[in-house]
């Protein structure tokens, strides 16, 4: 035991440090359990944001043809119409619109449709991203001109709240009937390397203080 007392309070903070590290994101179809995000029923066209709703949700794009809240048809979208729940989407090519959390979610999911037409190579996709903007994961809905899903519900899950930012890019695509799950409750398996690692700091601690009175 005396070899590793040098090594206990290291061992300690990497056991804890895990528990902030976010997994890379799953891609999900469904969401047990995910909180119903109401997008406001404004008719927003030609929007660029920053506009703040649900849950502390902010979008802005880079496109000067963007709708928010949007119930009627959409021009582009002819082939697989949505008129009713209010959508945010893309109406012009290689462009963007972002929902941004203020507080990181573990998961994301949406009702996700696109427009047949793929622009210039550019693949139209979802993707999503932690807080120091690293890609977790993404979601080509078309590429090389060719659809490669089904259009449908698709999103993004981590094991911890790593979701910060999720991004729909290139030409015509939008999303509505959007949940969340805000938080994720730490599996067995954490729970108990945080209190592995929260007794070897504690015994390492309790060790110093005792060294320190001796002497």
């Amino acid at each position: 035991m005396k070899t590793l007392r040098p090594f206990a309070l290291p061992l300690a903070l990497a056991a804890s440090a895990v528990l902030g590290q976010p997994a890379s994101a799953a891609i999900i179809t469904s969401l047990s359990g995910g909180t119903p995000v109401v997008i406001p029923n404004s008719n927003q066209q030609n929007v660029s944001g920053p506009i703040t709703f649900g849950p502390g949700i902010t979008f802005t794009t880079t496109s000067p043809t963007a709708r928010f809240g949007w119930t009627g048809v959409l021009p582009q979208f002819q082939a697989f119409p949505w008129v009713g729940n209010p959508a945010i989407a893309l109406n012009n090519v290689e462009s963007r619109f972002s929902l941004t959390f203020a507080t990181p979610v573990s998961a994301f999911l949406g009702q996700i449709t696109w427009g047949t037409t793929n622009y210039a190579g550019f693949a139209t996709r979802m993707s999503a991203y932690d807080e120091t903007g690293a890609q977790l994961d993404f979601i080509d809905f078309m590429a090389n001109g060719q659809q490669q899903v089904a259009k449908g519900y698709y999103g993004f899950s981590t094991t911890g709240a790593g979701i910060k930012r999720v991004d729909f890019t290139n030409d015509f695509i939008a999303v509505r009937n959007i949940s969340l799950i805000a938080g994720a409750v730490p599996e067995p398996a954490s729970w108990a390397m945080m209190i592995v690692g929260i007794g070897l700091v504690g015994g390492f601690l309790r060790r110093g203080r005792r060294k320190a009175a001796l002497s």
